[in-house]
C-alpha cells in the first residue's frame, strides 16, 4: 500500500504541475483548457486517495470517487477534440451518456444516497467508458476514417498516445481488484505520471520533443531520484533525531539537486543521442549531403530544381513553388504582421493550413478567430498548404509555396523542424547565387561598356566624316542637307545613351543633403524648360541625408523630365511639380499618362511609348537609381498624369 500512495502522490503534484503550466501557455486555446480540467482532476483524485489512505477519513475518499466520475467526460471530450475532426453518433452519445452519469452519481456521492458494492463498482469502473471511445477511435484508425485528424500529430506520436492511453487506462485501477496487489496499479500510476507529460508535449504546439529528449529527461529525473533516496537514507540515523538537524540536511540536499540537474541532463542528453543516433544518421546525412551540394550551384534556375527534386524526394512535396518577388511586394496586414513578429523573434515566419485550423477551432475570442480565419483564405487565392516569405537580399525575398494535395504529410512536431531548417538553407543559397549572378552582371557590364566604346569610336568617327562632307558640300543647309544632319545628331545622342547604359558607374558616393542637391539640379534643369510649362519644387526633405552619385542623380532627374515634356505637349496649363522627400524625391505631370501594359515594360531597354526616343531613358534611371541602393516607382493613369517616386537608404 506504502508504494501504491507514493506513486499516486507523484502523479498528484505532477499533474496538478502540467495542468497549471498548459494552462499557464495556452490558456485561450479549448484543447488546453481541457487539458488542464482533466489534469486538475487527476491530481485532485490522485492526492485524494493519498489523504484518505494515510487519514482514513471518509471526505476525502468521497472527494475521490466523485473526481472518479468527473474524469470520464471530461476525457471523453478531450479525446475527442485531439483526435477526431469532429464528434460522431457514437462519441456524441457516450459523452452525453457519460456527463448525466457522472451528474447522478455525484449527486448521490455527495448527499451518501449510494450504497452497496454495486453502486460501488459502477463508480469506480465508470472511466470503463473511456475504454469504448478509445476502442472506437482504434477502429477509425485501422478503417483510414476520413473522420480522424491527420494535420498536425504524426504516426509515431499517435501510435504513442493510442498505446500510452490503452495501458494507463487499462492498469490505473487495479487496486480495486484484490487478486492483482498494489504493485501493478503503483506502475500504472508511473506510467500514467509519463503520459500526462507526453500528452502535455503534444497539445501545447511546438513543443514536442523527440523520443530522446523524454528520455534523457527521464533518465535524469530518475537519477536525482535515486539520489535523493541515498541522501535520505544515509542520513536518517542522524536526521531523525532533532527537527533542525533535518532542515539543514534537507537544505544541503535541495543544494545538491540542484547543482546536479543541469549537468546530469547534459550528460544524459548525450548518452541518449549516441543510442538514437543509428535512427537519425540517414536523414541528416540527406540533409548534409544537399546542403553540400546545394553550395557548388551557381546558377539559381539550377537551385531551384534541385530543392523542388530533394522537396519531392525526400520531404514528400510534389508542389513546391519557389518565387523570387520585390522586397516591397504587398502581403495582407494580417499576414504582414504575423510575420513580422516571427522576424523579430528571429524565427522562420510561416503560414500553415493545419496550424491556422487547429487553432481556429479551439481559440475562444472571435477576433482572433476572424484573423486566422483571413489568413487561411489569402492561403487558398494563393492555392497552397504552407506559405512563407524570407529575405533574399535588400531588393528582393524568396516566396515559398507548398501544397499538400497528394503529398506525404508533414509533421508539426517531428519533420516540421527540418522543413524550416531545409527553407533557411534554401534562402541563404539563393542569396550566394544571387551575389555570384550580380558579380558576373557587373563583369558583363564592364565588357560590355569596353565593346561600347569601341564601338562608339567605331560609329562616331563615320558620323563626323559624313557631317563634315555634307558641310563641304551643302555650305548652306538645304532640305536634303538638314535630315542628314539630324538624323547624325540622332545616331550621336543614341551612341552616347548606348553608353550610358553600358557604363558601370563606379563613381564614388558621396553623402549629401537631398534638398540642396535636389534643388540644385532642378534648378540647373529649369533653364531648358520651353516656357508653357511651370515647373513647381515642394521642399519636404527636413535635411535628410543620402549617400549617392551627385551625377547620376542629375541624370536620373534630367531624363524624368524630359519624358515629363514630352508628355505635356499639346496639354493645356502642362505643369511639372517636384516633391524633395527626406530620402528621395518624386516628379510628377500632368501629362498623357501611360496605361498598365505600358507601365509594366518602361524599364526595359529600347522600349518607348512615344513617336520620337530611344527607350534607354528610363532604363538608365533605373540602372543608376538600383546601382545607389534606391528604389524606383512609377504610377500613372491615362490622361491623368505620371508620378516617378525615387527614393534612397537613409545615410544616417
Amino acid at each position: 500500500m506504502n508504494l501504491l500512495k507514493q506513486t499516486a502522490l507523484i502523479l498528484g503534484l505532477a499533474s496538478l504541475s502540467l495542468g497549471s503550466w498548459t494552462l499557464f501557455r495556452d490558456w485561450r486555446n479549448k484543447i488546453s483548457i481541457l487539458f488542464s480540467l482533466v489534469c486538475f482532476i487527476v491530481a485532485v483524485w490522485s492526492l485524494s486517495f493519498v489523504s484518505h489512505a494515510t487519514l482514513f477519513g471518509r471526505l476525502s475518499y468521497d472527494i475521490h470517487l466523485f473526481c472518479n466520475v468527473l474524469l470520464v467526460p471530461f476525457t471523453l471530450e478531450l479525446i475527442s477534440r485531439i483526435f477526431l475532426k469532429e464528434k460522431d453518433r457514437f462519441s456524441s452519445i457516450l459523452v452525453v451518456t457519460s456527463l448525466a452519469g457522472a451528474a447522478v452519481l455525484g449527486i448521490m456521492i455527495l448527499f451518501s444516497l449510494g450504497s452497496g458494492d454495486l453502486f460501488r463498482n459502477l463508480v469506480i469502473f465508470w472511466p470503463t467508458l473511456i475504454l469504448f471511445h478509445y476502442g472506437h477511435v482504434i477502429g477509425l484508425e485501422v478503417m483510414r476514417s476520413g473522420r480522424l485528424r491527420d494535420d498536425s500529430i504524426s504516426s509515431s506520436r499517435k501510435l504513442l498516445l493510442y498505446a500510452g492511453l490503452g495501458l494507463t487506462l487499462s492498469i490505473c485501477t487495479f487496486d480495486h481488484i484484490p487478486r492483482y496487489g498494489f504493485a501493478l496499479p503503483a506502475i500504472g500510476n508511473l506510467l500514467f505520471t509519463l503520459y500526462l507529460f507526453f500528452a502535455n508535449q503534444v497539445i501545447v504546439p511546438e513543443k514536442l520533443p523527440g523520443l530522446e529528449a523524454l528520455a534523457s529527461r527521464f533518465l535524469a529525473v530518475l537519477t536525482l531520484s535515486l539520489v535523493i533516496t541515498g541522501f535520505f537514507a544515509l542520513l536518517y540515523s542522524y536526521i531523525s533525531a532533532t527537527f533542525p538537524l533535518f532542515l539543514l540536511n534537507s537544505f544541503l540536499i535541495s543544494f545538491a539537486v540542484l547543482a546536479l540537474w543541469s549537468p546530469l541532463l547534459t550528460f544524459f542528453r548525450y548518452l541518449t543521442s549516441r543510442l538514437f543516433v543509428s535512427r537519425k544518421q540517414d536523414q541528416l546525412g540527406k540533409m548534409e549531403r544537399f546542403k553540400l551540394h546545394s553550395e557548388t550551384i551557381t546558377d539559381r534556375a539550377a537551385l531551384f530544381d534541385a530543392v523542388k527534386e530533394f522537396a519531392k524526394r525526400e520531404l514528400g512535396f510534389n508542389f513546391l513553388e519557389l518565387e523570387l518577388l520585390p522586397a516591397e511586394s504587398v502581403l495582407p496586414a494580417l499576414v504582414a504582421s504575423h510575420f513580422a513578429e516571427a522576424n523579430a523573434l528571429r524565427q522562420v515566419p510561416f503560414l500553415y493550413r493545419a496550424f491556422l485550423e487547429r487553432e481556429r477551432e479551439q481559440v475562444l475570442t472571435q477576433d482572433r478567430k476572424r484573423d486566422l480565419e483571413l489568413q487561411m483564405e489569402y492561403l487558398r487565392i494563393l492555392e497552397c498548404d504552407f506559405l512563407s516569405v524570407l529575405p533574399v537580399d535588400e531588393e528582393r525575398v524568396l516566396r515559398v509555396r507548398i501544397r499538400e494535395h497528394g503529398s506525404r504529410k508533414t509533421s508539426a512536431f517531428t519533420g516540421f523542424n527540418r522543413v524550416l531548417e531545409f527553407l533557411t538553407h534554401v534562402a541563404a543559397q539563393s542569396t550566394r547565387v544571387g551575389q555570384i549572378e550580380r558579380a558576373r552582371e557587373k563583369d558583363r557590364l564592364i565588357l560590355l561598356g569596353e565593346m561600347a566604346a569601341g564601338l562608339a569610336h567605331e560609329i562616331r568617327n563615320p558620323l563626323g566624316a559624313i557631317r563634315g562632307a555634307v558641310n563641304l558640300i551643302e555650305p548652306e543647309p538645304g532640305p536634303w542637307g538638314r535630315v542628314i544632319r539630324e538624323e547624325v545628331d540622332r545616331l550621336n545622342r543614341l551612341v552616347s545613351q548606348f553608353l550610358d547604359f553600358s557604363r558601370s558607374h563606379e563613381d564614388k558616393r558621396e553623402t549629401t543633403t537631398t534638398g540642396d542637391l535636389v534643388q540644385r539640379v532642378v534648378k540647373q534643369l529649369e533653364a531648358g524648360v520651353p516656357a508653357p510649362v511651370r515647373v513647381e519644387v515642394e521642399n519636404r526633405s527636413s535635411d535628410g541625408m543620402i549617400c549617392v552619385v551627385p551625377d547620376s542623380i542629375r541624370q536620373v532627374i534630367s531624363n524624368v523630365m524630359n519624358n515629363s515634356l514630352k508628355a505635356l505637349e499639346g496639354v493645356n496649363d502642362p505643369r511639372i511639380g517636384v516633391t524633395i522627400l527626406p530620402t528621395g524625391f518624386q516628379i510628377s505631370d500632368n501629362g498623357i499618362g501611360m496605361d498598365e501594359e505600358t507601365i509594366s515594360r518602361v524599364f526595359h531597354p529600347f522600349f518607348t511609348g512615344f513617336k520620337v526616343g530611344s527607350g534607354l531613358g528610363l532604363s538608365i534611371c533605373e540602372k543608376l537609381v538600383r546601382a545607389d541602393r534606391g528604389r524606383i516607382a512609377i504610377q500613372s493613369a491615362p490622361g491623368r498624369g505620371t508620378v516617378v517616386s525615387v527614393e534612397y537608404p537613409d545615410a544616417r
